[in-house]
């Protein structure tokens, strides 16, 4: 089975999340779409408590059998590292194709990451087109996804239109903007500003 990890804040999970989740399935770029939500970012964000972004998050995943919320850095003490994650994914499923999805806003600082070589040697990365983010540059084992259209919207837009008293509804799922605003997320100023 290929199985492709889309691993990030999701602080909040946004349309572009969705849409990129639909078409790793609709291409058959994957059987199953795994979301990882991170628990100690490696670049020091300060991330929503994790009740709140696994609810969000349960919104993307209405079709269990191929989208799966997996809890695994969340139950990790420390920082979370996709080598490290990807690793004991493949030692706990030996038999599973494991695959990595980034933002093509990843790919200029993608050599910071921690074991990026090992990473990059070790499993194939699924790159999608973000806004003002240049395609490049794209190390061997990377794929940008074709026929997608541009993500344009990142969770830092959703957070400041909230703060400035904007509607959301077109920047995420309907059933995300409800739950935040019953759960009253986001009013306050980032902590890192991002």
């Amino acid at each position: 089975m290929k199985i492709a990890i889309f691993g990030g804040a999701f602080d909040p999970p946004h349309n572009g999340h969705q849409q990129i989740v639909l078409e790793l399935l609709r291409q058959q770029l994957a059987d199953q779409v795994w979301l990882v939500p991170v628990k100690n970012h490696p670049f020091a964000k300060i991330v929503t408590p994790d009740q709140h972004r696994l609810a969000m998050l349960k919104v993307l995943a209405p079709d269990e059998r191929r989208i799966k919320i997996n809890q695994f850095e969340l139950e990790q003490e420390g920082i979370s590292y996709t080598y490290k994650t990807l690793r004991a994914f493949s030692q706990v499923h030996p038999n599973q194709q494991f695959s990595f999805v980034i933002g093509s806003d990843n790919l200029i600082g993608f050599k910071k990451w921690d074991q990026s070589d090992k990473l990059i040697d070790s499993f194939p990365f699924w790159v999608y087109p973000r806004q003002g983010y240049p395609l490049e540059p794209l190390q061997s084992n990377m794929t940008v996804m074709e026929g997608v259209r541009e993500v344009d919207v990142a969770s830092t837009d959703v957070r400041q239109a909230i703060r400035a008293g904007e509607l959301i509804e077109k920047l995420v799922p309907v059933p995300i903007a409800a739950y935040i605003l019953k759960h009253q997320l986001y009013l306050e100023l980032d902590a890192n500003n991002s």
